[in-house]
């Protein structure tokens, strides 16, 4: 009977007895390298603290019910089988305390109880199924049944698994709120059980001299606050992310707390076909673009190397280490078919803030085939290893409230790898080629959205894009130094801009999406609740050959109807079909316009067409409003015609040039004089034993077209002038769609299913 402070080595006469411990104050300190307490009959213990210092021996905790134990000393264990707390006891690692239990537990059948690990303390966990919270079959070192666990600040959890078990596998618990220190030893792989909620509040560790490896399998995310620290061992203890995974890092380190160690890997995968090229990023230092699987042909952009063409931006060859925040280009293997190819990126993973100087030429006007920001592109990149959110890039980039004038144009360029060739892209303008990529294999996006609508608005892990150093930027320099500017001929200039962790997550400190290293896929573009808007997707179709690009106009909180740099995306004029929209005579393949919205507003279009031929405009996408009863229009002043674009594309014919006044973009049909008379209604389409009748009840019908629902035409009659009309063709049973022009121009959609 133990009632006050006592320090033994042994109780009892021998190691095998039945010799009972009752215990309800004071304190046993026990040193020696046994099991411990060396009585084994029956345990009463009410009060007072069993201590386990440290001694030259290695001790283990006998497998019986406690009140109130402490470890201080640094090799202490679990002995076979479970260590029980009794109601209100309590398990503590002190600081400088070392705890380790394997495929046993600490538990609290009745009552509450509380297990904390102090500062400075160590609790090693050899559990297969982890740290906290299993019970079962999937017991864990700490029981369920434990209700509490304190982890105090630079407290650690050492996953351990390894020698002498054959597997050293682990699974790593989610702890709520989050881990302080937690390291990694022993063997195998240790995994995360929670997807995305696995938090270190301190530091991640994995350490040197074992051979575990920390696996962040496929989209699955760890958030670590201060620094990652990997060994530099080769085959020895690593930290490797699958593809989609990531790490998530909130503070800059602190200079004196680094990421460190070379041991780390990211693994990205894209999708590719024969001749693509990817556009890569390094999340890791001290890795050379030459890893890269490819056909040797990997290439940087100097945005101020002079051309063919006699101004300045051309590609150059690429052999050294991946600059932090830089993007590269590299082409696929030759041998490749539409498949993947893998790059497992290895070095220190990268944090904190990462400045990147950015570069332009001095071309200050435009062109028929050229902007002034032709000599502006500058290829970055991600730097993380973890996805970064492209709107917060632009906004910390173009901040009107910390820079008069922005760094860059408000937009970003992501290339969609994994799309051939084609004889049918027409040439660069400077260039002649058999086979091109098209210039819309660019995703652009800005503040209102992306077009197309298939990106999410978040750069992988990675991830290379494109950007434009706007011309007289906060904090533009000359660079006169640079070989490049030929005595002032062609003066280059630099800025700088800016990566930040806050990129990485937003203002509840959840990560963004990482699955798209960009690879197309439908894609919901949400909208925030703070952010309001109503978008239109259009795209202008060549039919002879399916080309095809997109026009995003949406009505955005905070745009207005003139130009503004992070809403509006100038339109780059290329060698293909294409569609945009105006703000006076400067065309945009995105625009942001104001809310709230009016349907009198009027947008108008404009249009590149590369040969003449037939056209169609149709709504891609739409979100918002637009995907109500708010109608969609299509006014063609040229042929005097407003078409609903909701009920079926607008088929037309084009000649050869640029055309910025045949279309608007409306969202109603109140023109031409009309705007209280509903023509909708006076004119009735049905279809009997396959004849398609036409009846109008007020005017003469001009004109019929027909087309199934994938636009292709059907029948056409350019010459009615009755105000009934009816045709008898073979169609197969579907739903068609008929337009009707009446004598007046106005144009009726209607959809009939033929029976």
């Amino acid at each position: 009977l133990f009632r006050s402070d006592f320090t033994a080595r042994n109780l009892a006469s021998t190691a095998a007895n039945s010799t009972a411990f009752i215990m309800d104050g004071g304190r046993l300190r026990l040193g020696t390298g046994e099991t411990l307490p060396l009585m084994d009959g029956v345990y009463t213990l009410t009060g007072g603290v069993v201590e386990y210092v440290t001694g030259s021996a290695a001790k283990t905790i006998r497998s019986k019910s406690y009140q109130n134990i402490e470890v201080t000393g640094n090799n202490v264990s679990n002995s076979s089988g479970n260590i029980t707390l009794n109601s209100n006891g309590t398990f503590t690692v002190k600081t400088g305390g070392i705890f380790t239990i394997n495929d046993d537990a600490i538990v609290g059948p009745t009552g509450s109880q509380t297990v904390t690990v102090e500062s400075g303390a160590i609790f090693k966990t050899g559990d297969i199924h982890g740290f906290n919270g299993g019970t079962g079959a999937t017991a864990t070192s700490v029981r369920s049944d434990v209700e509490n666990i304190v982890l105090a600040n630079g407290s650690i959890v050492e996953y351990s698994r390894g020698n002498p078990f054959a597997n050293g596998d682990q699974t790593i618990t989610h702890f709520s709120p989050a881990y302080r220190n937690l390291h990694i030893s022993g063997s195998g792989n240790k995994t995360l059980q929670h997807n995305t909620a696995t938090r270190v509040n301190e530091n991640l560790e994995v350490l040197a001299g074992n051979t575990a490896t920390l696996l962040v399998e496929t989209g699955k995310v760890i958030t670590v606050k201060q620094a990652v620290k990997v060994p530099s061992t080769i085959g020895g203890a690593k930290f490797q992310i699958e593809d989609n995974g990531q790490l998530i890092q909130i503070d800059d380190t602190n200079p004196s707390n680094l990421n460190s160690g070379e041991n780390f890997y990211m693994e990205r995968k894209a999708d590719v076909t024969t001749n693509d090229y990817v556009y890569w990023s390094s999340p890791t230092d001290n890795y050379s673009v030459t890893l890269i699987p490819n056909s040797s042909l990997r290439y940087e952009w100097d945005p101020i190397k002079l051309n063919s063409n006699g101004t300045q931006g051309n590609w150059i060859a690429a052999s050294s280490t991946m600059a932090k925040g830089k993007g590269y280009i590299v082409r696929v293997p030759p041998s490749a078919t539409p498949s993947e190819i893998t790059t497992n990126f290895k070095g220190t993973p990268r944090n904190g803030t990462v400045d990147v100087k950015i570069l332009r030429g001095n071309r200050t006007t435009p062109d028929v085939n050229l902007t002034h920001f032709n000599d502006n592109w500058n290829l970055v990149g991600n730097p993380y290893p973890s996805a970064i959110s492209a709107l917060e890039f632009l906004k910390t980039n173009t901040d009107p409230l910390a820079m008069t004038n922005p760094k860059i144009v408000g937009s970003v360029w992501v290339w969609k790898h994994g799309i051939d060739l084609s004889s049918g892209n027409p040439d660069p303008f400077y260039y002649n080629f058999v086979n091109n990529y098209s210039s819309t294999d660019y995703i652009k996006f800005n503040a209102t959205g992306p077009t197309p609508p298939e990106f999410d608005g978040f750069i992988g892990a990675g991830q290379g894009f494109m950007i434009g150093m706007a011309d007289g930027g906060d904090g533009e320099i000359s660079a006169t130094s640079n070989p490049e500017s030929l005595s002032g001929i062609y003066t280059p200039y630099e800025n700088t801009i800016r990566f930040t962790n806050n990129m990485r997550f937003d203002d509840s400190e959840v990560h963004y999406d990482n699955t798209q290293f960009f690879r197309t896929a439908n894609v919901e573009n949400s909208v925030s609740a703070s952010d309001e808007k109503h978008r239109i997707w259009l795209d202008i179709i060549k039919t002879s050959n399916g080309q095809t690009d997109t026009a995003l106009i949406g009505y955005v909180s905070n745009a207005t109807m003139g130009e503004d740099n992070l809403y509006d995306t100038f339109f780059t004029p290329r060698n293909e079909v294409s569609l945009y929209s105006l703000i006076n005579t400067n065309s945009f393949i995105i625009q942001g316009r104001s809310l709230p919205f009016d349907t009198t507003d009027l947008v108008p279009l404009g249009m590149k067409i590369i040969s003449a031929g037939n056209h169609t405009i149709a709504i891609r996408q739409v979100d918002g409003i637009f995907e109500g009863n708010q109608n969609i229009y299509l006014e063609d002043k040229q042929l005097n015609i407003i078409h609903d674009l909701k009920q079926s594309p607008y088929h037309f014919t084009a000649p050869t040039g640029i055309n910025n006044t045949r279309f608007v973009l409306r969202y109603t049909t109140n023109a031409l004089g009309n705007a209280d008379f509903d023509y909708d209604n006076q004119v009735v389409v049905f279809s009997k034993n396959n004849t398609v009748t036409i009846n109008s009840s007020i005017q003469n019908i001009a004109e019929v077209q027909v087309y199934d629902v994938l636009g292709r035409q059907l029948y056409q009659n350019t010459a009615v002038e009755n105000q009934e009309h009816s045709f008898a063709k073979d169609i197969a049973q579907q739903t068609i769609i008929v337009k009707v022009k009446l004598q007046n121009g106005i144009w009726v959609t209607k959809k009939v299913l033929v029976k």
